[in-house]
């Protein structure tokens, strides 16, 4: 039987994280336990809908494509980095439009292949007000096929 990786977010989330971090983005996935500095990236990937894309595994049909969404929120200190939120955004949506097949190949070792990755939305939004944390929330609907 052919076996699929199921466990698809953090995958995705662990290849993003290490494509923003290549470009030196502090970046971390959304079961991550570690603190991390300001300015950084929290990545989270939603699984959603399969597609009618379907493969031959043991005499069956079964899906192997599937819609979902990466949620980035670009997190600044207001008091410590107010200034460089929409240069540090700006950066983190850069690397988003000019990541190749080839960057989401290396990082998904096979695993599973990025179709496609659209920008949805940006909006920005007070973190944490006691913390003075701010943040930018960046959608982007993407569709990934398991390998």
């Amino acid at each position: 039987m052919a076996v699929f990786n199921y466990d698809v977010e953090p995958t995705l989330e662990t290849a993003l994280v290490a494509l923003l971090t290549a470009q030196g983005i502090t970046a971390g996935g959304s079961r991550q336990t570690d603190a991390l500095a300001t300015p950084r990236v929290d990545v989270r990937f939603e699984l959603g809908a399969e597609r009618d894309a379907l493969t031959v595994a043991n005499g069956s049909l079964i899906p192997n494509t599937w819609d979902g969404q990466f949620v980035l929120s670009v997190i600044t200190d207001r008091d410590n980095n107010d200034a460089s939120h929409s240069t540090f955004r700006a950066g983190v949506r850069q690397t988003m439009a000019e990541a190749t097949a080839a960057d989401w190949e290396v990082q998904l070792g096979g695993s599973h292949r990025l179709l496609s990755l659209t920008h949805l939305s940006t909006a920005y939004d007070v973190l944490d007000n006691n913390r003075a944390l701010d943040a930018s929330v960046m959608t982007y609907a993407a569709t990934v096929r398991f390998q």
